[in-house]
C-alpha cells in the first residue's frame, strides 16, 4: 500500500487496479450474463407456449368434426375437453422429459470433463422442470380447447 501511494502522489494520472477490483468486475461480468441469459429463457418459454397454443388451437380446428361426432354420441363437453388435456400433457410430458435428459447428461459432461465443478442440476431440479413443463402445456390446452370442446353437434355436422 506504501509503495501503490508513493507511485500516485508521483505519478497521479496513474490508475491502479487490485485485487477487489479485478473480482468486482468478474463478478458484475457473470451477473450480466446471468440476466442475459435469463432474458434469452425467458423468451424461448414465452415463444414455446405461443407454439403451443398454436398448435392445440389448429388441431382443435381440424377436429371440429370428430368432437362434433364424440358428442353426438354422447361424450360430454369435459370428456372432450378431457382428452385433448391428457393427450396434450402425455406430449409436454414427452418433451420435457427428452429436453431434461438431454441437458442433464450435457450438464453432468461439462460437470465433469471441463469446468470439473457442479452446475446444480440434480434430480429434483429435473423433476420440477418436467413437472411444470407439463403443467404449462395443459394449461394452455385448456385454455385454447375451451371454446372448442363447448360446440354444438349439430352445428359442426351441419356444415361439413
Amino acid at each position: 500500500d506504501q509503495v501503490l501511494r508513493s507511485i500516485k502522489t508521483q505519478v497521479p494520472a496513474i490508475q491502479t487496479f487490485g485485487v477487489v477490483d479485478l473480482v468486482i468486475a468478474i463478478n458484475t461480468l457473470l451477473n450480466n450474463l446471468i440476466i442475459l441469459l435469463t432474458a434469452i429463457a425467458s423468451l424461448a418459454m414465452v415463444a414455446g407456449v405461443i407454439i403451443i397454443a398454436n398448435a392445440v388451437g389448429l388441431a382443435m380446428l381440424e377436429r371440429r368434426r370428430e368432437i362434433g361426432i364424440l358428442k353426438s354420441v354422447g361424450y360430454t363437453s369435459g370428456n372432450v375437453l378431457g382428452g385433448v388435456l391428457v393427450e396434450n400433457g402425455l406430449i409436454g410430458f414427452g418433451g420435457s422429459l427428452v429436453a431434461m435428459l438431454i441437458v442433464t447428461l450435457a450438464n453432468y459432461i461439462l460437470d465433469v470433463y471441463v469446468f470439473k465443478l457442479n452446475l446444480g442440476v440434480g434430480p429434483t431440479l429435473s423433476i420440477g422442470v418436467v413437472a411444470a413443463t407439463t403443467l404449462v402445456c395443459m394449461l394452455v390446452a385448456a385454455l385454447v380447447a375451451y371454446s372448442a370442446a363447448r360446440v354444438r353437434p349439430l352445428e359442426v355436422l351441419r356444415y361439413e
